[in-house]
This record gives structure tokens, C-alpha cells and sequence, in this order.
């Protein structure tokens, strides 16, 4: 509980999923402009809202502050007795993370525009800070997914779910330790290939590539490789496609220390590029 001026608490920004208040009047309402600011700050992105209960004069003037503040993406509305202020969809100038390496091209590039110094922190520590949910980073284990205010990451047996403004643990499933092919930590059992979609997540063992609920974490479908020697490779998705690299086995015969000499060395290898509708 803090008492004082709720105006005046320098309250986290984006932390609240609801933000309610059984009487405005005493929260500062009468610096209307203030007000507004104060609480629009506090919400979360992709759906935080508040409940303010406004009547007559007051519904009217809290619209025309929020007309007049200018928020970015923010809507009022009505919900039953209660006014509504929701900040909708993604913070103007944020980037997603889908792929390994940030998108289907590999282009390590970020393009969010909105982060940059002076620094903060959001949140720190708690549930999703906990050593448990990550690979040790020097084996080089799968990079985080962040898309739609989710971000996703590997550890040693499980797949979390982290709200990536509050640090909340959304979901977690256990996985198998193991690994596929094609990814750059291939020394030891570092996880898997991850991507996500803003309705899919997609996390690829060896034989099957799971499409995951975002929001659940409950599986959708599964991909499945129907080959003896089949093995599923680096994977992307573009517009509706999945696309994938698949592995087989392959003799690779190298010259040897004399001329004349073959060494030859069974594995796999990627051999071809298929192309799937990425939900069925």
C-alpha cells in the first residue's frame, strides 16, 4: 500500500495488466491530464487497461484528455459502468526476435527504434530470473524468441514463457535434453531450434517439429519426418510457409595423408530444402 500522492509514486511503466480505482476523486482525478498520463504509463502493452468508474462530466473529461494527450495506440471504450482506457497492440517503434538470429534472413539486426540510453529496468530477478530456465551462455545454447510481449527461452529440460514487461512466468513445459542438427552449439545437448509466429511456436526435436500455443503453451500439431534417416534441420518461417532443412545420412570420402588414400566418414547432412504450410 502507498499513501501519498498517487501522482507522485514514480510507479514502473508497463507493469500493470489492470489498473482500477473505486473512487477517483482521490487519486488526483481533478489534474485530469496528469491523471491520465500517470495511468497510461502504468499499462502494459498488447492489452493492459484500466477501470475507472465515470460518470457524466467526468467520462467527458477523461476523453478529452486521452483526445488531447496523444497516446499512442490507446483506446478509450465502455464496459458496462466502467470507462475503459486500454493500451492496445505493440509499443510504437518496438521490434520483434522470431528466429535465431532475429529473422528468416539472419540479419543479427534488431529494428527497434524505441530502445535506447538512458537505460532502465523493467524488472529484475524473481521467477523468470532463476539460473534453472537458461544454458549456460558459452555452449552457445538457443537465443531467446521475443514476439508479441512473450519471450521464450531453452534450458536444461524445459521451455519457459516470460511476459518480457513484468518478468511473470506465463507457462513451462518440460522437454527432452537433446539437440538438432544444423545448430551452432552442436558440442553438446544445448536445445533445440526455436521460432515463433504470432500465433505459433515452433520447437524442432529431431524427428518432429511441435507447433505450440503461443499463450499456453498446449501443442496445436506436430510436423513429423516419416524418412528412417530423416532428421529435421535449421528451420524459418516466411508469410505461411515453414521452411526446413532436412538431414540424412551421407558417406563423405576425403583424400588421405598418401596419394591414392580414402578416408571415408559415415553422418548426416543437410540434403534438401522443403517447403510446408506452416499449420498444417
Amino acid at each position: 500500500v502507498h499513501r501519498g500522492d498517487p501522482l507522485a509514486f514514480g510507479l514502473p511503466p508497463y507493469f500493470a495488466s489492470v489498473v482500477t480505482s473505486e473512487d477517483v476523486g482521490s487519486t488526483g482525478f481533478d489534474r485530469t491530464g496528469d491523471f491520465v498520463k500517470t495511468i497510461f504509463d502504468c499499462l502494459r502493452p498488447y492489452g493492459g487497461t484500466a477501470f475507472l468508474p465515470l460518470e457524466g462530466g467526468k467520462n467527458a473529461m477523461f476523453r478529452k484528455a486521452v483526445d488531447e494527450a496523444k497516446l499512442s495506440r490507446a483506446k478509450v471504450g465502455q464496459a458496462g459502468q466502467w470507462t475503459t482506457l486500454k493500451r492496445a497492440g505493440a509499443l510504437e517503434g518496438s521490434a520483434d526476435w522470431t528466429h535465431e538470429y532475429s529473422d528468416p534472413s539472419n540479419t543479427l539486426t534488431s529494428l527497434d527504434k524505441l530502445v535506447k540510453a538512458p537505460l532502465g529496468l523493467l524488472w529484475y530477478g524473481g521467477p523468470a530470473g532463476d539460473a534453472e530456465l537458461f544454458y549456460d551462455r558459452h555452449e552457445w545454447p538457443p537465443s531467446a524468441i521475443i514476439i508479441d510481449g512473450r519471450m521464450f527461452i531453452q534450458g536444461p529440460g524445459k521451455l519457459t514463457a516470460v511476459d518480457v514487461y513484468t518478468g511473470r512466468v506465463i507457462w513451462q513445459n518440460a522437454i527432452p535434453i537433446g539437440k538438432t542438427k544444423g545448430r551452432r552449439g552442436n558440442f553438446t545437448a544445448t536445445g533445440y531450434h526455436l521460432l515463433a509466429t504470432s500465433d505459433s511456436v515452433y520447437l524442432v526435436y529431431p524427428k518432429t517439429c511441435l507447433r505450440i500455443d503461443p499463450a499456453t503453451g498446449k501443442t496445436i500439431s506436430e510436423f513429423l519426418l516419416e524418412g528412417k534417416n530423416e532428421e529435421w534441420g535449421r528451420v524459418r518461417v516466411t508469410g505461411e510457409f515453414l521452411v526446413a532443412s532436412i538431414w540424412t545420412d551421407k558417406k563423405i570420402v576425403e583424400s588421405g595423408k598418401n596419394p591414392g588414400d580414402k578416408i571415408e566418414v559415415k553422418g548426416k547432412a543437410p540434403r534438401e530444402i522443403r517447403v510446408l504450410d506452416r499449420k498444417t
